[in-house]
Protein backbone atom coordinates (compact mmCIF):
# COMPACT_ATOMS: atom_id res chain seq x y z
CA UNK A 1 0.00 0.00 0.00
CA UNK A 2 1.19 2.94 -0.64
CA UNK A 3 -0.20 6.85 -1.35
CA UNK A 4 0.68 8.49 -4.32
CA UNK A 5 0.17 12.24 -5.99
CA UNK A 6 -2.36 12.84 -8.59
CA UNK A 7 -0.54 13.04 -11.67
CA UNK A 8 1.47 9.37 -10.82
CA UNK A 9 -1.53 7.93 -10.48
CA UNK A 10 -2.46 9.11 -14.18
CA UNK A 11 0.40 7.67 -15.43
CA UNK A 12 0.08 4.36 -14.02
CA UNK A 13 -3.52 4.37 -15.33
CA UNK A 14 -1.97 4.95 -18.54
CA UNK A 15 0.37 1.94 -17.71
CA UNK A 16 -2.77 -0.38 -16.90
CA UNK A 17 -3.46 -0.15 -13.54
CA UNK A 18 -7.20 -0.42 -12.34
CA UNK A 19 -8.36 3.29 -11.44
CA UNK A 20 -11.13 3.08 -9.12
CA UNK A 21 -13.29 6.29 -7.70
CA UNK A 22 -15.08 5.27 -4.42
CA UNK A 23 -17.04 8.46 -3.74
CA UNK A 24 -20.86 7.70 -4.19
CA UNK A 25 -22.27 8.25 -7.68
CA UNK A 26 -24.28 11.59 -6.94
CA UNK A 27 -20.73 13.16 -6.37
CA UNK A 28 -19.59 11.82 -9.49
CA UNK A 29 -22.31 13.11 -11.72
CA UNK A 30 -22.26 16.51 -9.77
CA UNK A 31 -18.26 17.07 -9.56
CA UNK A 32 -17.14 15.19 -12.34
CA UNK A 33 -14.59 12.33 -11.98
CA UNK A 34 -11.05 11.69 -12.79
CA UNK A 35 -10.06 10.40 -16.22
CA UNK A 36 -10.41 6.69 -16.58
CA UNK A 37 -11.53 6.17 -13.72
CA UNK A 38 -14.15 3.05 -12.62
CA UNK A 39 -17.00 3.72 -10.37
CA UNK A 40 -17.62 0.09 -8.44
CA UNK A 41 -19.57 -0.84 -5.54
CA UNK A 42 -18.04 -2.32 -2.74
CA UNK A 43 -19.00 -6.28 -3.75
CA UNK A 44 -18.04 -5.27 -7.12
CA UNK A 45 -14.62 -4.22 -6.07
CA UNK A 46 -13.28 -7.22 -4.64
CA UNK A 47 -13.90 -9.10 -7.72
CA UNK A 48 -11.33 -7.30 -9.76
CA UNK A 49 -7.92 -9.12 -10.57
CA UNK A 50 -5.74 -9.46 -7.44
CA UNK A 51 -2.73 -9.27 -9.92
CA UNK A 52 -3.09 -5.86 -11.22
CA UNK A 53 -2.28 -2.85 -9.72
CA UNK A 54 -4.78 -0.46 -8.35
CA UNK A 55 -5.51 2.67 -7.84
CA UNK A 56 -8.19 4.26 -5.01
CA UNK A 57 -9.54 7.56 -4.76
CA UNK A 58 -12.00 9.30 -2.94
CA UNK A 59 -13.01 13.23 -1.81
CA UNK A 60 -10.29 14.11 0.60
CA UNK A 61 -8.03 10.81 0.07
CA UNK A 62 -8.82 9.37 3.95
CA UNK A 63 -11.67 6.56 2.88
CA UNK A 64 -9.33 5.35 -0.16
CA UNK A 65 -6.47 4.60 2.88
CA UNK A 66 -8.92 2.23 5.04
CA UNK A 67 -10.22 0.69 1.79
CA UNK A 68 -6.42 0.32 0.49
CA UNK A 69 -5.94 -1.11 4.11
CA UNK A 70 -8.84 -3.70 3.35
CA UNK A 71 -7.74 -4.63 0.01
CA UNK A 72 -3.93 -5.37 1.15
CA UNK A 73 -5.22 -7.53 3.65
CA UNK A 74 -7.24 -9.71 1.38
CA UNK A 75 -4.32 -10.48 -0.70
CA UNK A 76 -4.37 -7.34 -3.32
CA UNK A 77 -0.39 -7.35 -4.15
CA UNK A 78 0.05 -3.70 -5.20
CA UNK A 79 -2.48 -0.78 -4.27
CA UNK A 80 -2.30 2.83 -4.12
CA UNK A 81 -3.96 5.55 -3.00
CA UNK A 82 -4.26 9.28 -3.88
CA UNK A 83 -2.63 11.79 -1.30
CA UNK A 84 -5.20 14.26 -1.33
CA UNK A 85 -7.91 12.38 -3.18
CA UNK A 86 -10.20 14.41 -5.68
CA UNK A 87 -10.03 17.92 -4.46
CA UNK A 88 -5.83 17.36 -5.32
CA UNK A 89 -6.89 15.83 -8.34
CA UNK A 90 -8.77 19.14 -9.10
CA UNK A 91 -6.08 21.34 -8.16
CA UNK A 92 -3.30 19.77 -10.47
CA UNK A 93 -5.84 20.82 -13.27
CA UNK A 94 -5.57 16.78 -14.41
CA UNK A 95 -8.50 15.64 -16.77
CA UNK A 96 -12.15 15.62 -15.46
CA UNK A 97 -15.12 13.95 -17.58
CA UNK A 98 -18.43 14.63 -16.17
CA UNK A 99 -21.77 13.39 -17.37
CA UNK A 100 -23.18 14.60 -20.73
CA UNK A 101 -26.92 16.01 -20.56
CA UNK A 102 -29.78 14.33 -22.56
CA UNK A 103 -33.29 13.56 -22.25
CA UNK A 104 -34.56 10.17 -23.13
CA UNK A 105 -37.00 10.00 -25.67
CA UNK A 106 -39.91 7.05 -25.34
CA UNK A 107 -41.62 5.89 -27.90
CA UNK A 108 -44.96 5.48 -26.42
CA UNK A 109 -45.98 7.83 -23.67
CA UNK A 110 -43.29 9.79 -23.02
CA UNK A 111 -45.48 12.19 -20.85
CA UNK A 112 -46.76 9.23 -18.46
CA UNK A 113 -42.89 7.93 -18.54
CA UNK A 114 -41.51 11.07 -17.35
CA UNK A 115 -44.64 11.52 -14.69
CA UNK A 116 -43.52 8.07 -13.75
CA UNK A 117 -39.36 9.10 -12.96
CA UNK A 118 -40.42 12.19 -11.07
CA UNK A 119 -43.09 10.46 -8.94
CA UNK A 120 -40.45 7.97 -8.08
CA UNK A 121 -38.10 10.66 -6.85
CA UNK A 122 -40.57 11.93 -4.70
CA UNK A 123 -41.15 9.18 -3.54
CA UNK A 124 -37.70 8.21 -2.61
CA UNK A 125 -36.47 11.89 -1.35
CA UNK A 126 -40.42 12.03 1.16
CA UNK A 127 -39.16 8.76 2.84
CA UNK A 128 -35.54 9.92 3.57
CA UNK A 129 -37.10 13.07 4.71
CA UNK A 130 -39.56 11.31 7.31
CA UNK A 131 -36.89 9.32 8.35
CA UNK A 132 -34.86 12.12 9.08
CA UNK A 133 -38.42 13.15 10.62
CA UNK A 134 -38.30 10.28 12.83
CA UNK A 135 -34.83 10.05 13.80
CA UNK A 136 -35.33 13.85 15.18
CA UNK A 137 -38.36 13.49 17.30
CA UNK A 138 -36.57 9.89 18.55
CA UNK A 139 -33.65 11.84 20.12
CA UNK A 140 -35.69 14.54 21.36
CA UNK A 141 -37.97 11.90 23.19
CA UNK A 142 -34.44 10.52 24.55
CA UNK A 143 -33.49 13.35 25.49
CA UNK A 144 -36.93 14.37 27.55
CA UNK A 145 -36.74 12.54 30.82
CA UNK A 146 -33.41 14.15 31.39
CA UNK A 147 -34.18 17.42 30.44
CA UNK A 148 -38.02 18.31 32.63
CA UNK A 149 -34.86 16.72 35.43
CA UNK A 150 -32.59 19.73 34.20
CA UNK A 151 -35.33 22.40 34.08
CA UNK A 152 -36.80 21.44 37.32
CA UNK A 153 -33.59 21.77 39.20
CA UNK A 154 -33.25 25.02 38.41
CA UNK A 155 -36.48 26.18 39.22
CA UNK A 156 -36.71 24.36 42.27
CA UNK A 157 -33.36 26.44 43.05
CA UNK A 158 -35.04 29.91 41.75
CA UNK A 159 -38.28 29.18 43.60
CA UNK A 160 -37.01 28.72 46.92
CA UNK A 161 -34.17 31.44 46.62
CA UNK A 162 -37.58 34.32 46.22
CA UNK A 163 -38.81 32.94 49.39
CA UNK A 164 -35.77 33.01 51.28
CA UNK A 165 -35.48 36.69 50.00
CA UNK A 166 -38.94 37.39 50.66
CA UNK A 167 -38.91 36.35 54.19
CA UNK A 168 -35.32 38.08 54.74
CA UNK A 169 -37.12 41.03 53.48
CA UNK A 170 -40.19 40.91 55.69
CA UNK A 171 -37.69 40.44 58.62
CA UNK A 172 -35.90 43.71 57.77
CA UNK A 173 -32.45 41.75 56.67
CA UNK A 174 -29.51 44.10 55.16
CA UNK A 175 -30.05 44.25 51.62
CA UNK A 176 -26.20 43.34 50.91
CA UNK A 177 -27.11 39.65 52.43
CA UNK A 178 -29.20 38.99 49.25
CA UNK A 179 -26.16 38.85 46.82
CA UNK A 180 -25.45 35.57 46.80
CA UNK A 181 -29.05 34.22 46.55
CA UNK A 182 -29.47 36.54 43.90
CA UNK A 183 -26.31 34.81 42.19
CA UNK A 184 -27.73 31.79 42.52
CA UNK A 185 -30.94 32.75 40.57
CA UNK A 186 -28.85 34.65 37.92
CA UNK A 187 -26.90 31.05 37.30
CA UNK A 188 -30.43 28.42 37.34
CA UNK A 189 -31.88 31.35 34.58
CA UNK A 190 -28.63 30.95 32.48
CA UNK A 191 -28.99 27.28 32.95
CA UNK A 192 -32.37 27.43 31.53
CA UNK A 193 -31.77 29.22 28.55
CA UNK A 194 -28.86 27.30 27.38
CA UNK A 195 -31.49 24.22 27.67
CA UNK A 196 -34.22 25.88 25.67
CA UNK A 197 -31.78 27.26 23.01
CA UNK A 198 -30.63 23.63 22.25
CA UNK A 199 -33.53 22.37 22.27
CA UNK A 200 -34.91 25.18 19.89
CA UNK A 201 -31.88 24.58 17.45
CA UNK A 202 -32.95 20.82 16.81
CA UNK A 203 -36.80 21.16 16.69
CA UNK A 204 -36.31 23.39 13.46
CA UNK A 205 -37.33 22.19 10.10
CA UNK A 206 -34.44 19.72 8.55
CA UNK A 207 -35.88 19.94 5.31
CA UNK A 208 -34.10 23.84 5.56
CA UNK A 209 -30.88 23.59 4.21
CA UNK A 210 -29.73 27.08 5.12
CA UNK A 211 -26.20 27.41 6.16
CA UNK A 212 -25.02 29.75 8.58
CA UNK A 213 -21.68 30.84 9.91
CA UNK A 214 -21.77 28.75 13.45
CA UNK A 215 -19.51 30.23 16.60
CA UNK A 216 -18.21 26.89 17.52
CA UNK A 217 -17.19 27.20 21.40
CA UNK A 218 -20.95 28.61 21.86
CA UNK A 219 -22.11 25.93 19.98
CA UNK A 220 -20.36 22.83 21.51
CA UNK A 221 -20.91 23.66 25.22
CA UNK A 222 -24.84 23.73 23.88
CA UNK A 223 -24.12 20.53 22.54
CA UNK A 224 -22.26 18.99 26.00
CA UNK A 225 -24.97 20.38 28.08
CA UNK A 226 -27.91 19.20 25.89
CA UNK A 227 -26.26 15.30 25.98
CA UNK A 228 -25.03 15.33 29.89
CA UNK A 229 -28.94 16.00 30.58
CA UNK A 230 -29.53 12.80 29.84
CA UNK A 231 -26.80 10.97 30.10
CA UNK A 232 -24.81 12.20 33.05
CA UNK A 233 -21.26 10.45 31.08
CA UNK A 234 -18.60 13.18 31.32
CA UNK A 235 -17.57 15.00 28.19
CA UNK A 236 -14.19 16.17 27.36
CA UNK A 237 -14.26 19.09 24.36
CA UNK A 238 -11.30 19.93 22.07
CA UNK A 239 -11.58 22.87 19.58
CA UNK A 240 -8.43 23.11 17.52
CA UNK A 241 -8.01 25.79 14.76
CA UNK A 242 -10.69 27.93 13.50
CA UNK A 243 -13.21 28.78 16.27
CA UNK A 244 -16.34 29.12 13.10
CA UNK A 245 -17.75 27.03 10.28
CA UNK A 246 -20.44 27.41 7.93
CA UNK A 247 -22.92 24.79 8.35
CA UNK A 248 -26.96 23.99 8.59
CA UNK A 249 -26.80 24.64 11.97
CA UNK A 250 -30.16 22.30 13.06
CA UNK A 251 -28.42 19.65 10.66
CA UNK A 252 -25.16 19.66 12.68
CA UNK A 253 -26.64 19.80 16.22
CA UNK A 254 -28.65 15.93 14.73
CA UNK A 255 -25.22 14.46 13.83
CA UNK A 256 -23.63 15.29 17.23
CA UNK A 257 -26.51 14.44 19.51
CA UNK A 258 -27.02 11.13 17.74
CA UNK A 259 -23.07 10.24 17.83
CA UNK A 260 -22.53 11.99 21.80
CA UNK A 261 -26.41 9.16 22.47
CA UNK A 262 -24.58 6.24 20.79
CA UNK A 263 -21.74 6.81 22.50
CA UNK A 264 -23.07 7.00 25.88
CA UNK A 265 -25.26 4.30 25.56
CA UNK A 266 -21.52 2.10 25.09
CA UNK A 267 -20.05 3.59 27.75
CA UNK A 268 -23.23 3.87 30.26
CA UNK A 269 -22.50 0.65 31.98
CA UNK A 270 -18.87 1.04 32.44
CA UNK A 271 -17.20 2.32 35.35
CA UNK A 272 -14.59 4.08 33.80
CA UNK A 273 -16.98 5.77 31.04
CA UNK A 274 -16.09 9.05 28.96
CA UNK A 275 -16.71 10.84 26.04
CA UNK A 276 -14.56 13.74 23.81
CA UNK A 277 -15.43 15.31 21.46
CA UNK A 278 -12.32 17.22 19.08
CA UNK A 279 -13.30 19.14 16.06
CA UNK A 280 -10.54 20.65 13.89
CA UNK A 281 -11.54 23.70 11.51
CA UNK A 282 -8.86 24.58 8.86
CA UNK A 283 -9.13 26.75 5.50
CA UNK A 284 -10.75 23.51 4.16
CA UNK A 285 -12.30 21.33 5.98
CA UNK A 286 -13.95 20.66 9.69
CA UNK A 287 -12.65 17.47 11.42
CA UNK A 288 -15.13 16.00 14.14
CA UNK A 289 -13.72 13.10 16.14
CA UNK A 290 -16.33 11.47 18.52
CA UNK A 291 -14.06 9.27 20.91
CA UNK A 292 -15.86 7.25 24.28
CA UNK A 293 -14.01 4.52 26.24
CA UNK A 294 -16.12 1.90 24.76
CA UNK A 295 -13.08 -0.16 23.62
CA UNK A 296 -12.95 -1.43 19.90
CA UNK A 297 -15.88 -2.07 17.52
CA UNK A 298 -16.14 -5.58 16.44
CA UNK A 299 -15.06 -5.67 13.04
CA UNK A 300 -19.20 -7.75 12.09
CA UNK A 301 -20.69 -4.65 13.79
CA UNK A 302 -18.77 -1.98 11.57
CA UNK A 303 -19.95 -4.02 8.30
CA UNK A 304 -23.65 -2.94 9.66
CA UNK A 305 -23.35 -0.06 11.34
CA UNK A 306 -25.79 2.67 9.09
CA UNK A 307 -27.60 0.49 7.68
CA UNK A 308 -31.55 0.90 8.18
CA UNK A 309 -32.62 -0.45 10.98
CA UNK A 310 -29.54 -2.09 12.36
CA UNK A 311 -28.88 -1.32 15.94
CA UNK A 312 -26.83 -2.83 18.98
CA UNK A 313 -28.75 -1.34 21.95
CA UNK A 314 -31.44 -3.09 23.60
CA UNK A 315 -35.33 -3.20 22.73
CA UNK A 316 -36.76 0.06 23.19
CA UNK A 317 -33.76 1.74 23.51
CA UNK A 318 -32.34 2.30 20.11
CA UNK A 319 -34.35 2.67 16.76
CA UNK A 320 -31.50 1.68 13.72
CA UNK A 321 -32.14 4.95 12.32
CA UNK A 322 -29.75 7.94 13.57
CA UNK A 323 -26.55 6.72 12.08
CA UNK A 324 -28.22 6.16 8.81
CA UNK A 325 -29.45 9.81 8.78
CA UNK A 326 -26.07 10.70 10.11
CA UNK A 327 -24.42 9.89 7.06
CA UNK A 328 -26.93 11.44 4.62
CA UNK A 329 -26.31 14.67 5.97
CA UNK A 330 -22.71 14.08 5.81
CA UNK A 331 -23.40 12.61 1.98
CA UNK A 332 -25.56 15.52 1.04
CA UNK A 333 -22.25 17.90 1.53
CA UNK A 334 -19.67 15.57 -0.29
CA UNK A 335 -18.04 14.56 3.33
CA UNK A 336 -17.22 11.84 4.74
CA UNK A 337 -17.42 9.55 8.09
CA UNK A 338 -16.03 6.23 9.61
CA UNK A 339 -14.34 4.47 12.12
CA UNK A 340 -11.14 5.55 12.90
CA UNK A 341 -9.44 2.41 13.95
CA UNK A 342 -5.74 3.69 14.84
CA UNK A 343 -7.54 4.67 18.13
CA UNK A 344 -7.24 1.61 21.02
CA UNK A 345 -11.05 3.16 21.49
CA UNK A 346 -13.99 3.51 19.82
CA UNK A 347 -13.56 6.38 17.19
CA UNK A 348 -16.34 8.21 15.03
CA UNK A 349 -14.55 10.35 12.51
CA UNK A 350 -16.10 13.24 10.32
CA UNK A 351 -14.73 15.08 7.70
CA UNK A 352 -16.06 18.40 5.98
CA UNK A 353 -14.98 19.79 3.30
CA UNK A 354 -14.78 24.23 3.90
CA UNK A 355 -17.75 26.23 2.26
CA UNK A 356 -18.57 29.82 1.98
CA UNK A 357 -21.81 31.30 2.71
Amino acid sequence: MKEISPKEALKLSKKGAQFIDLRNNSSREARGWPSRSLFLENGEIDQISKEIPVILICYLGNSSLIKAKELSNKGYKTVFTIKGGFEAWKADDLPIEKVKRFTPIAKKEPKKFNLLKKSKRKTIKSLEDEIATLTKLASLGELSGGIIHEIATPVTIIDSSIASISKSLADGTSPDTFTKKLLRISKAVSNLKNIIKTMKNMSYDLSNDEVENINLEEFLLEIKALAHTRHKVPISLELIGEASFYFNKTKLSQILVNLLNNAADEVSKSSDHWIYLRFNVTNTQLTAEVINSGGKIPSEIQKQMGMVMFTTKEKGKGNGLGLNVVKKYIKEVDGELFINNSYDDTCITIIVPRKVS
